[in-house]
């Protein structure tokens, strides 16, 4: 047994299995995946999937203790040894697969090409391939469960996972609904819209900015999960601490994920990597399975490759002066009051926003749209959009393959969150924000003459 000390958490235990995985290439490769970006506005936020991995895997074994704490004669079976492992190791590896940059980068994998080795995997695991066909895992989530069969799949069996519960843990895949199955209450505790993956970046983001914008008693929540009606659910005891998660989650959104550097910069490394990368011999050598899982390419390959080319090509390094020599562009505008300032007609506001609604996949196009409005060149002016994604309290996302409420057992009787927690912040804007980023002046002000009219 090892102990670390970890800054949000405080002491992790470690037993031998953990280590067996940690200490391995694969997983020592998280240490140079940055979280997010945040470093942009906040320098001392340069965490990385590594810490966060070893805190969503305390996190998943606390949760699963409190809950076992609870059981009864209906879900005894479910909580136990195996189980319990299967939470514990697919929390510690639900990121290993990430591509470099994180979700910048994972972006550019081939989904279709990474569905069809995942299938490949289960049939060599003698695992249920359907789950490779449903709708359901982002990109990084599959390669995560590809490395985790391919490199870690005899180990895994040998500690006792249930190697399909913990495919289905990482990608959030429920199990058929007419099994009434009582192991998709533990699909939940890592990915859902109360899971601990999101509960540790939102206490790890807060604290690693600075920022200090989550004040939350992390005990007495964990304390409050509990099984109700075959899901999870949240003792009413705890009403204060479930509130602070909410509004802390939505400040770490508002100050630190969209904060308009952070959705700046975030952007130019997108238009970066999308530009350096033209080929596609060049996205597989950095953004495919083989990439992570036998070159180990991490954020230090990404930016050497592209440092390659900032001399070959004009655009490449002027985005690359914008990121590394913090040449950024101004913002028009920082927020949602300042956009209603600066564009005050509701017909002009609308017209804007349904470009770069209709062009959200392909920012770059809406950027040509606007650059022809205004008569300036494309390439000074940047459009990005800080996403604020507001709390729906679901087992699962709206594109998973199930979709229930989570509530909170009050007098022994189930209130979902949504009647508690009508009045929350994000229920009060918009979801998407579009900013605008100018080179000059003049790009600044031909756009206030067109929309700020």
């Amino acid at each position: 047994m090892k102990v670390i000390r970890d800054v949000v958490h405080g002491y992790i235990e470690l037993c031998d299995d953990d280590i067996r995985i940690i200490d391995t290439p694969h997983f020592q490769r998280l240490k140079s995946i940055k979280q997010n970006n945040p470093f942009s506005a906040y320098p001392c936020a340069n965490h990385t999937r590594f810490e966060h991995s070893l805190g969503v895997m305390h996190l998943g074994v606390k949760v699963f203790k409190s809950l076992k704490e609870k059981e009864d004669e209906n879900n005894k079976n479910l909580l136990n040894d195996k189980s319990e492992k299967t939470v514990k190791y697919a929390c510690l590896l639900h990121d290993v697969g990430h591509a470099p940059f994180s979700h910048y980068g994972e972006q550019f994998f081939d989904r279709d090409e990474l569905k069809d080795l995942f299938s490949e995997k289960l049939k060599e695991r003698d695992i249920d391939k359907a789950i490779a066909y449903e709708n359901a895992g982002a990109p990084h989530e599959i390669c995560s469960c590809i490395l985790s069969l391919d490199k870690y799949g005899d180990l895994l069996e040998n500690i006792g996972v249930d190697l399909e519960l913990f495919c289905r843990m990482i990608i959030g895949m429920y199990y058929p609904p007419e099994k009434n199955d009582y192991r998709n209450l533990l699909i939940d505790i890592l990915n859902s819209n109360i899971d601990v993956d999101k509960l540790d970046y939102v206490l790890r983001d807060s604290y690693m900015s600075g920022a200090k914008l989550v004040v939350l008693d992390v005990d007495r929540l964990i304390s409050a999960y509990m099984i109700y009606d075959e899901r999870i659910a949240f003792s009413g005891k705890s009403l204060s601490t479930i509130s602070n998660l909410i509004y802390g989650r939505e400040a770490v959104y508002t100050w630190i994920v969209n904060h308009h550097v952070n959705v700046y910069t975030g952007r130019v490394l997108t238009k970066l990597i999308k530009t350096a990368f033209q080929t596609e011999e060049d996205e597989a050598d950095y953004f495919s399975y083989n990439a992570v899982s036998e070159r180990l390419v991490d954020d230090h390959d990404i930016v050497s490759f592209i440092r390659s080319k900032r001399t070959e090509d004009q655009k490449i390094g002027d985005l690359y002066e914008q990121l590394f020599s913090r040449k950024f562009f101004k913002s028009v505008w920082k927020n949602e009051p300042e956009f209603n300032k600066c564009i005050p007609n509701e017909v002009r506001q609308n017209d804007f926003k349904s470009i770069i609604g209709e062009n959200l996949q392909d920012p770059d196009s809406a950027e040509e749209v606007i650059a022809e409005k205004i008569s300036v060149k494309p390439e000074d002016i940047l459009i990005s959009v800080a996403d604020f994604k507001p709390f729906e309290p679901f087992g699962l996302t709206a594109s998973r393959n199930k979709r229930h409420p989570v509530y909170i057992i009050i007098n022994g009787e189930p209130v979902t969150f949504e009647k508690i927690f009508t009045g929350t912040i994000h229920k009060n804007r918009e979801p998407l924000l579009p900013l605008l980023f100018v080179r000059t002046e003049d790009a600044k002000t031909k756009f206030l003459e067109e929309y700020g009219r």
